[in-house]
């Protein structure tokens, strides 16, 4: 199935309740208001439109007032045609009922005004008429709107005003009040029966151009013109276009565009109206990408961006379908880490309510010119593989991994989001106090390193594709740069870049071997064993400070960086420097240390491998943490501990 028949299949399977308004919560909603989005499927041959103002009038079109309409229920569902619904501003193309002032009085262009009224009377006079807009016509034939708009709310009719007021593209809709009508409501956007009779009327209309639509494979009305209002924030963009008469895109092959494609008018509406509906209701804007997905029952289904830790911690009142035992796990122990609840439970929760014939479809656009939408990517799989997918990545890319919550540091395994990934490993450092990792923008517009990241993690995601090498590569070399972050920040990208580098070793192992973020003892890679031949020299000169050198760095981390590329010549500068410290450890201490150093030099496969003059790949990571939290872990779980641990020590827990 293409991208096509999947949002036709999507308006087809919920028209039932097109034309009814409901309330969510989303983050395209940027009116700030507590009252959630105003999310409404638009029936055909309508679209919804922001409305300023509200006309009440009676059933003999008398006005009864006039109000200002509030941010929060500006979307309005109006009747559009072929021409109005993909109008430019210079354009003489009215809607059927609700429009914009410039066509409601001739104050400004009496041929906008002229044009509406033989529209309204077009439909008035038709079989498929209806009471409201007998009301309407005769309100607006009295060319009264504008002076009552400032009789009643004191509008400035300035010259400068009225010019604000001509290019705003706001609409005026209408309430009629038909007495002993209970069956339906006064507000002509709400009222079902309004929306039957412009559906019927479109239906009726012969002038209209019937051909072969592509889509379908049926003999229907089409359309040559198609709509715009897809996303809001490119509200001029569309989706599909055929206005190009002058160059080649069709000329010389056919001699209309019809022949070059047909889109029915009905299929064209479904698409857009359904792309509307979806992305208003649970679509996203991120990296500079539009994102939507569904479930084909509609069912809420987990963002394919997500980080694990937006599976494990969950919002007040969210029921994932698990025991209430389950959702108490989830909050960290005193230890701050994340217990008991796994990463397969919470997916468990979703898989739980999905038929065993759900699928989910995942669409990607980017808007490249101000008027046009390019579709980046279109899948449809079953559920259960979606969420196959999902488990794959965070399960093969599994690592520890932090957050704060309440002051509070939480430890969990797993992966952060796509966003914290790229920004980890491309973002630098910035502000004084308490800096963050950031990719700073010029302007309004989102860091190019965002999008294209987000285009090429995508499929690794999705289509188990293997991951770029260079994002691997850059990720080690940041890792293994702590001097250029504060403590907190260089371990979040070198959890990132542990997940990855595990990521992307599984992927390349014939025999997909895993490494776990237990220490691998038995592990002979030299990149591993010098990993972590270097955490145990952080570890022993660690255990010297005290309270006033929270701020100073160990020597294994300011020498990290060459250690990488030459980790023979620097790891003997390394250990030369690393003398004094032992000596100024207890004789316990020292005598372990100096063990666990002879060990790990003993499982060099010989002096050649152990000498060798090849940088390390991004195993040596892997060591490094794994050896580090083997090392916390035991002086943890000891009754007699070697040293009095800092608490500000690098890798805590």
């Amino acid at each position: 199935m293409n991208w096509k028949e999947a949002l036709i299949r999507l308006y087809e399977s919920n028209e039932s309740i097109a034309g009814e308004e409901k309330r969510v919560n989303n983050e395209n909603d940027k009116n700030g208001s507590d009252k959630g989005k105003k999310v409404v499927l638009a029936p055909l041959y309508h679209d919804i439109y922001n409305a300023i103002f509200e006309v009440h009038l009676n059933q003999n079109g008398e006005l009864i007032g006039i109000n200002e309409v509030p941010k929060y229920d500006q979307d309005t569902i109006i009747p559009v045609t072929i021409d109005s619904a993909s109008r430019a501003s210079t354009a003489n193309a009215p809607h059927s009922l609700s429009d914009q002032l410039v066509y409601l009085s001739d104050h400004w262009k009496p041929e906008k005004f002229n044009k509406y009224i033989d529209c309204l009377e077009a439909w008035c006079n038709s079989p498929f008429s209806h009471p409201k807009l007998k009301a309407v016509l005769t309100y607006i034939k009295k060319n009264s709107l504008l002076a009552d708009i400032n009789q009643i709310l004191h509008v400035e009719l300035s010259d400068s005003n009225l010019k604000k007021l001509e290019k705003e593209n706001r609409i005026v809709r209408f309430r009629v009040s038909i007495p002993n009508d209970t069956e339906n409501s006064d507000a002509c956007w709400t009222d079902k029966s309004l929306f039957e009779c412009y559906i019927q009327y479109i239906r009726s209309d012969d002038s209209l151009r019937e051909s072969l639509c592509y889509i379908t494979g049926k003999q229907m009305t089409c359309a040559n013109k198609h709509s715009k209002k897809v996303f809001p924030l490119f509200a001029n963009a569309k989706l599909i276009s055929s206005n190009d008469k002058s160059n080649y895109t069709y000329r010389g092959r056919f001699t209309n565009d019809f022949q070059a494609a047909s889109i029915g008018y009905d299929s064209s509406q479904k698409i857009h109206l359904a792309l509307k509906w979806i992305y208003s209701k649970q679509g996203t804007h991120n990296f500079d990408n539009f994102f939507v997905s569904w479930e084909t029952d509609l069912i809420p289904m987990p963002d394919i961006y997500d980080g694990t830790s937006d599976y494990l911690i969950i919002d007040d009142g969210e029921d994932l379908g698990l025991s209430d035992d389950s959702q108490d796990e989830l909050m960290p122990d005193s230890t701050g880490y994340i217990k008991a609840r796994t990463f397969n439970q919470a997916l468990d929760g979703y898989r739980h309510r999905i038929s065993d014939y759900s699928r989910m479809v995942l669409m990607t656009f980017d808007v490249i010119t101000p008027g046009r939408i390019s579709i980046t990517g279109f899948r449809e799989m079953a559920t259960s593989d979606y969420l196959d997918k999902i488990n794959d990545w965070h399960k093969t890319c599994s690592w520890r991994h932090s957050f704060y919550k309440n002051k509070k540091r939480v430890f969990y395994n797993g992966i952060p989001s796509l966003y914290d990934c790229i920004r980890l490993i491309y973002g630098r450092e910035s502000g004084a106090n308490n800096p963050k990792i950031e990719l700073k923008s010029k302007g309004n517009k989102i860091n190019p390193v965002l999008k294209q990241g987000f285009q090429r993690l995508l499929p690794c995601i999705l289509d188990g594709k293997q991951i770029p090498i260079d994002i691997v590569r850059t990720a080690i070399q940041r890792a293994s740069s702590p001097m250029s972050y504060q403590r907190y920040n260089w371990e979040q990208v070198l959890a990132v870049a542990c997940s990855l580098v595990k990521k992307y070793h599984f992927e390349k192992s014939k025999h997909k071997e895993d490494f776990t973020m237990d220490l691998d003892e038995s592990c002979t890679d030299r990149s591993y064993l010098y990993g972590r031949l270097l955490a145990v020299a952080d570890r022993i000169e660690y255990q010297t400070f005290d309270k006033n050198d929270d701020k100073r760095q160990t020597n294994a981390k300011r020498f990290m960086s060459s250690f990488a590329k030459r980790p023979f010549q620097v790891w003997q500068k390394i250990e030369e420097k690393l003398q004094p410290y032992l000596m100024k450890l207890s004789k316990p201490s020292r005598i372990f240390y100096s063990q666990l150093l002879d060990t790990i030099h003993n499982q060099f496969e010989d002096t050649q491998q152990y000498a060798s003059s090849e940088s390390l790949n991004g195993l040596y990571l892997l060591g490094f943490h794994s050896q580090a939290m083997s090392m916390k872990k035991k002086d943890d779980s000891s009754d007699n501990k070697l040293e009095t641990l800092n608490p500000n020590e690098e890798i805590e827990e």
